[in-house]
């Protein structure tokens, strides 16, 4: 497959695997056999939704889950990069805190049992953090739906009809971009 957005664009060459939730032992095990084969060079994403369950399926793709760690080499790989959505990017892309989803008991449970592990990343328990100070959460589609920014004006409006067509492929775009280019200079 190849990952382009028209013009100068190109990203290279790429897979793109979904799910929906918290993934099947086949996914994690497809996932991990990728990284373990594919070179370095090529870089292995997560994008989960901007709330504590989300960073908890980047984890279990990531690290394994604690239910199958006797098959931690299998099912884990450790390569994944988290490219988003960042809960402290949103306010940037021109998400107001009324378009996101009130943080929920569970959430906050969850949340909390998060902070709590060992050797979490930085980077996550910041985003976990900034969750529970803003008492908001999002899914990725909030990024579809999101304005847009221009380099003059700040945000456009949603109906805007120079707004660009998909503020998720470019979201994403730009995500894979920067990845890549780390990737390369290293």
């Amino acid at each position: 497959m190849q990952l382009s957005r028209g013009g100068n664009g190109h990203c290279g060459q790429g897979i793109i695997i979904t799910g929906k939730g918290y993934p099947d032992v086949a996914t994690r095990q497809l996932v991990c056999t990728l990284a373990d084969n594919l070179p370095a060079s090529v870089s292995i994403m997560a994008l989960v939704d901007a709330d504590p369950y989300g960073i908890d399926i980047l984890s279990v793709y990531k690290y394994g889950s604690a239910a199958m760690s006797h098959e931690h080499s299998t099912l884990a790989a450790p390569r994944i990069e988290w490219i988003g959505v960042f809960s402290s990017e949103l306010s940037s892309l021109c998400i107001d805190k009324d378009d996101m989803v009130p943080i929920t008991k569970h959430d906050e449970k969850k949340a909390v049992s998060m902070l709590r592990k060992r050797n979490l990343p930085k980077t996550w328990s910041r985003e976990i953090q900034h969750m529970l100070y803003t008492r908001r959460k999002a899914e990725i589609e909030i990024i579809a739906r999101a304005a847009v920014e221009t380099h003059n004006s700040g945000c456009r409006s949603p109906n805007d009809p120079k707004r660009a067509e998909n503020s998720l492929v470019a979201y994403l775009m730009q995500k894979i971009r920067t990845i890549t280019n780390t990737v390369r200079q290293s």
